[in-house]
């Protein structure tokens, strides 16, 4: 059976992943993968 939770948990848990990424390649002036990555 399809468990709707379980895929919003993974998809909340990557989006978090992801933002933080972005933020620390940002600190590192990686500004144009930093910014690519909290529009994508």
């Amino acid at each position: 059976m399809f468990n709707i939770q379980k895929q919003i948990d993974y998809w909340i848990n990557g989006a978090e992943d992801d933002i933080i990424t972005a933020q620390l390649l940002i600190q590192e002036k990686r500004t144009l993968h930093g910014l690519f990555s909290v529009i994508w």
